[in-house]
């Protein structure tokens, strides 16, 4: 219940909302209240680390002699500061820790008021806030590595810009990773040091290539990763028999090598790509990015209860087999 004057006015000061199941606060400070005594509505402006407005609106009525409110719902709603990935990452944290919450407590110290609220969401707009959150944090991580500046656009990220801020985050954080290797045609020399490459039959061999300066380009912006190995080790010559015979000849001529992967992967290894810096993140952001794992788990809950209607019937052990939890390697997540 909320009890104001209608020409009061308020001293702005902070609003904290609390997320017990993350063990953390956001506090905001109060920009702004619009209200009056026969509104049915009184919205708070809230400003986070001067990176984004939050705009908290309180639906109810005024009641009794001296007027008091009663909120009945209440509705929330996002203003952008700027278009930079640390902004973008703070606005999908607050949205991740409120839509995963099973209880949200909001504390407005000024009017000694506060209360409970959930935001349910579906699983499928929860996954978009959680994807665009991780790709907020590459970007986050090229730009401490590169020490660049770089956008977060608010439309939709295409594929190729998706695995472009992938590739260059795997090559700064994890430095060996496996990539996608799609089939191609490589240029070879009819010389020795190619026609020893080949093995005597048409099985799977091992390329090795040398370390080669690879760029990427993120939003416009060029990104050079310096020197980049890679190795397939189960390549394939499709055209083995044409290839055998043109590179025996020994004469310098090119040679057209049509090569895939049989795993479809390319191990790819950084050389000189920088590192991200230690303690490259302020402890409060640091913080936040630790909630990873959290979000993980409380994201596959919901999915496993989403189905709970499925599951009647079956014995214990059929419910364990279904919902245990997979035992996924390393490199499960490495796109």
């Amino acid at each position: 219940i909320l009890q104001t004057e209608e020409n009061v006015q308020f001293e702005y000061q902070g609003l904290d909302i609390e997320f017990s199941e993350f063990n953390h606060k956001f506090s905001f400070e109060i920009v702004d209240v619009v209200k009056n005594k026969f509104s049915k509505q009184i919205v708070f402006k809230l400003e986070y680390a001067d990176k984004f407005f939050l705009n908290l609106k309180l639906n109810g009525n005024w009641e009794g002699e001296e007027p008091k409110f009663q909120t009945n719902d209440v509705d929330w709603g996002f203003e952008e500061k700027g278009n930079d990935p640390t902004s973008a990452f703070l606005i999908e944290t607050f949205k991740a820790t409120f839509c995963l919450s099973n209880k949200v407590k909001v504390q407005i110290p000024i009017i000694d008021y506060y209360f409970e609220c959930t935001v349910p969401l579906p699983l499928s707009g929860i996954s978009e806030i959680l994807q665009n959150r991780r790709l907020a944090y590459r970007l986050m991580v090229i730009e401490k590595a590169f020490q660049i500046s770089l956008p977060f656009p608010r439309r939709f990220i295409r594929g190729e810009e998706v695995g472009n801020i992938a590739f260059c985050y795997h090559a700064i954080v994890d430095r060996k990773f496996e990539w996608f290797c799609p089939p191609a045609i490589v240029s070879w020399l009819a010389s020795h040091t190619y026609y020893s490459l080949l093995p005597e039959k048409n099985v799977p061999f091992t390329i090795q290539y040398g370390n080669e300066p690879v760029e990427k380009e993120i939003f416009g912006c060029r990104i050079d990763l310096g020197l980049i190995s890679g190795k397939i080790e189960d390549a394939i010559l499709d055209n083995f028999e044409e290839v055998k015979k043109e590179l025996a000849k020994l004469d310098g001529s090119e040679v057209l090598a049509h090569i895939h992967s049989k795993s479809g992967f390319i191990q790819i290894e950084s050389i000189t790509t920088p590192h991200l810096p230690k303690k490259a993140f302020s402890k409060d952001i640091q913080q936040l990015i630790n909630l990873e794992d959290k979000f993980d788990s409380m994201y596959f809950d919901k999915y496993l209860n989403s189905f709970s209607n499925a599951f009647e019937g079956l014995t214990d052990e059929q419910f364990q087999a279904i919902t245990e939890r997979p035992t996924l390697e390393e490199e499960a997540f490495n796109f």
